[in-house]
């Protein structure tokens, strides 16, 4: 995440940090993660904004995550019928979806079969509030945590999933929360939607859910691994 704090970054250290952030993923996507044959399965979606924008599932494990389903546009109805077959599948798997806007269709379609579905909202507030502005900035955070702590395992053939990882900004409100760049504003920079790597956030941060743990990311940024490498903002 690149941090923004309205003024003018020295440009040699934004190189050294998106070398960082090309490190993190990198590492991730060599990471061979052995799963117990009992792992649980989690399948987090992000749903489209519009016909430009892709809807992406993804499903984790132990660590793995992997795409497994994408549709161009927002459908809702596919999306609630795909991830009405992977919990027909998968009995025992936790389903999330980000349900603002036009992904509330699907959620409310799979309540209305009766099918457990997480609702996630990035706007909600965070678990932690002291330390996150909302549930879209924490959740991208514990993605960076799990990327700096090896606990994630990326395809190393999806090249765009690791693009995406390294687009959003970040930057801190006076009281000290951490602030990630909304989708809105990122489209107003000129940059696409990063519709696989909300769904891995969202995935990273229900993880708990099924038994799965990734590092809880310090009070103390200054411990992070960027400053670790000299980095100061």
């Amino acid at each position: 995440l690149k941090r923004n704090e309205g003024a003018q970054l020295d440009q040699n250290l934004v190189r050294r940090f998106v070398q960082l952030l090309g490190i993190l993923v990198r590492n991730a996507k060599l990471l061979e993660l052995m799963l117990p044959p009992t792992s649980g399965k989690l399948l987090a979606v992000d749903v489209a904004s519009s016909g430009m924008d892709e809807t992406v599932a993804v499903e984790y494990s132990g660590g793995r995550v992997r795409v497994v389903w994408t549709n161009m546009g927002a459908d809702t109805m596919a999306t609630a019928g795909y991830m009405a077959k992977w919990k027909a599948d998968n009995p025992e798997g936790i389903m999330v979806i980000d349900y603002v806007g036009l992904g509330r269709g699907a959620y409310d379609r799979l309540r209305e079969q009766n099918i457990s579905v997480i609702g996630f909202g990035g706007g909600e507030s965070a678990r932690r509030k002291n330390l996150y502005a909302n549930k879209r900035a924490e959740a991208w955070w514990l993605t960076r945590s799990a990327l700096e702590n090896s606990q994630i395992d990326l395809d190393p053939e999806d090249m765009e999933l690791s693009a995406q990882l390294s687009l959003p900004k970040w930057t801190t409100r006076s009281s000290g929360q951490i602030v990630v760049e909304s989708k809105d504003d990122m489209r107003k920079r000129g940059v696409s939607s990063p519709d696989r790597a909300d769904a891995v956030t969202m995935a990273i941060y229900y993880a708990g859910k099924i038994g799965h743990r990734t590092v809880r990311p310090t009070n103390d940024i200054v411990r992070s691994a960027i400053e670790r490498m000299g980095l100061r903002f």
